[in-house]
């Protein structure tokens, strides 16, 4: 506390009084002699405090002036108190320069410059010139405020993208913050100044309006860093206390932990995972985030999990281009359908998709599929479109249909074209398919809005006939699932279904049905490296249709391969079945 005080003047009259009357009707008295006598009154008031975090906002930078004026960064004390900035730091990417012994009053602004600088500013500005400060970067810096101990205060890393204005970009503008009680920290809540000096400094900023923070972070991408790590990159800035907080990450699998959290400081949009194991090639494990929200409150969109583990990457023909659609209907998207015809579950981060160039075949830009791991499992499929509700709109899709939406799709021609699935690793084409309209069925009244569909996926897309349009009865598209069009035999999982159980219990519900009794039934079940850990049914005679039970206690979680085998005595045929079961 700190002791302020007043003197103050007393008057003592020390001689005799003459009387007269006012025009009141009151009595004035005048003193012959006054003596002077002083009364000291006090009273407490606050020390200026020390700065806390959140207590000090940045709220414009000028890092590119026109000639002859100033660089400076604007604050503003978002705090009720009276700030103190002795032993404060303004910091410049590694470097740190010392704050002056300076108090700031609330709700106010104050500008940071050379000390060359500050009599360039207007005498209404608090500006504190600042020993060395550093000649701020065009393009952008990240720029933060430390207090005592090293305390982080506040941060902003700003680009010269922020501007929204190619124009202003080149010089003369400062950026200034829209919206201080948005404390996002992202380019959403900056712009360029429109005050016709081309900045704002000490002063409400010229585009101050209410611009609240609403969008909600997303996982973006998820890379393997070496044995034992991965690193989470993260849309926006998060709050750094939920991602170290061990409460934040859960693991069904008892076999793996999270043994360590990194940070990069003072951002937080990435988070690099200490794992004390990864699992084996083919089989995964899911790390499921509870609580976690970027610096406005907003929690993570979903998916809030990711998938922890290293599927196969595709060789040539372990997946196959199996629907298009390139002239889609008024109003819908393009798409192309894409099906895992190996027993690997493959991770489709290394996958692009493409078109080639009428004029010489060589291809256009490439498209990733994903930047997280993203597992397609064995007869599976997966269907590429830049919106699956376009899709959705005119076609039937099953709730269980998988799509990847990417921001741009290779161009698709509506008469002919060429579509491209590549390996980036590798450089190697996993599937094409040079498509033309004259494939469609013969006697369609129109071609748009109608998908071509792989008859069998076991033929080559070369192969003659292997292509027809979508039946009618289809809707003209079976975007995620089995083709209309597919050849008898083709395709044997739609005859098994499983019932997978809830997370409290072990027992999965397996349920077939057969084209016709009599069928001697084998069902192995394998794990991802083709051990066999269990055997359900061995030459069981079987009905048209049963259920039978596998309880999967004692096995880790991951993806094991349910391996049927039906057999007809009487004619001596052998229909077989894999499909992916997920252990959890």
């Amino acid at each position: 506390m700190k002791k302020i005080f007043i003197l103050f003047l007393a008057v003592q009259t020390l001689s005799a009084f003459s009387q007269s009357s006012d025009s009141y009707g009151g009595d004035l008295r005048t003193v012959d002699v006054l003596t002077p006598s002083f009364t000291t009154l006090y009273f407490n008031a606050e020390d200026p405090a020390d700065p806390l975090e959140g207590d000090i906002l940045f709220s414009e930078i000028m890092a590119n002036p026109a000639s002859g004026n100033p660089e400076y960064v604007e604050l503003y004390n978002a705090s009720s108190k009276t700030l103190s900035l002795k032993g404060s730091q303004f910091c410049y990417g590694t470097n740190a320069y010392n704050l002056p012994d300076k108090t700031v009053a609330p709700h106010s602004y104050f500008v940071l410059c050379k000390t060359s600088a500050v009599a360039t500013f207007n005498a209404d500005v608090t500006v504190f010139g600042v020993t060395s400060f550093p000649t701020l970067a065009n393009t952008g810096k990240l720029l933060m405020i430390k207090g005592k101990n090293d305390q982080l205060i506040s941060w902003f890393e700003y680009t010269d993208k922020m501007y929204n204005d190619d124009a202003k970009k080149g010089g003369g503008w400062s950026l200034e913050c829209i919206d201080l009680a948005n404390i996002s920290n992202t380019a959403a809540n900056w712009s360029a100044s429109v005050h016709a000096s081309g900045g704002t400094p000490g002063k409400v900023n010229s585009i101050q309006a209410p611009n609240p923070d609403t969008v909600r972070p997303a996982l973006v991408s998820s890379v393997r860093t070496d044995n034992q790590t991965i690193q989470l990159t993260f849309s926006k800035p998060m709050n750094r206390g939920d991602l170290l907080n061990p409460n934040t990450y859960s693991i069904e699998n008892a076999n793996y932990a999270v043994t360590d959290r990194q940070i990069n400081f003072p951002q937080a949009t990435e988070i690099t995972l200490t794992l004390n194991a990864f699992p084996p090639q083919g089989s995964f494990f899911e790390i499921v985030f509870f609580n976690l929200h970027d610096l406005s409150g907003n929690e993570l969109d979903s998916p809030n999990f990711i998938l922890i583990g290293e599927g196969h990457e595709a060789n040539p023909n372990d997946l196959v281009i199996n629907e298009i659609l390139f002239n889609p209907p008024v109003g819908g998207n393009e798409y192309v359908e894409i099906y895992n015809r190996s027993d690997k579950m493959l991770d489709l981060r290394s996958l692009s998709i493409t078109s080639r160039k009428p004029s010489d075949g060589s291809f256009n830009k490439l498209y990733p599929l994903a930047a997280t791991p993203l597992f397609l499992f064995p007869e599976e499929y997966l269907v590429i479109t830049k919106n699956r509700d376009l899709v959705c709109n005119f076609f039937e899709c099953d709730e269980e249909s998988r799509f990847v939406e990417l921001a741009v799709m290779p161009s698709l021609a509506n008469t002919s074209g060429c579509a491209v699935i590549l390996n980036n690793k590798t450089n190697e084409i996993v599937d094409e398919f040079a498509y033309n309209e004259n494939m469609h069925s013969p006697g369609l009244s129109s071609k748009k809005g109608v998908a071509l569909e792989r008859i069998d996926f076991n033929k080559p897309a070369t192969a003659a006939n292997n292509w027809a349009s979508a039946k009618a009865t289809s809707g003209y598209g079976t975007p995620g699932y089995i083709n209309s069009q597919s050849s008898p035999g083709t395709s044997l999982s739609n005859q098994i279904q499983i019932e997978y159980p809830s997370l409290e219990v072990n027992g999965y519900k397996i349920h077939y049905q057969t084209d016709k009794a009599g069928y001697k039934c084998r069902i192995y079940i394998y794990d991802s490296t083709g051990r066999l850990v269990d055997t359900l049914l061995n030459n069981t005679l079987t009905g048209t249709k049963g259920e039978i039970s596998w309880n999967s206690k004692g096995l880790s979680g991951g993806m094991y391969i349910l391996y049927v085998e039906l057999y007809d005595p009487v004619n001596g045929n052998v229909k077989k079945i894999k499909t992916p079961v997920i252990v959890r």
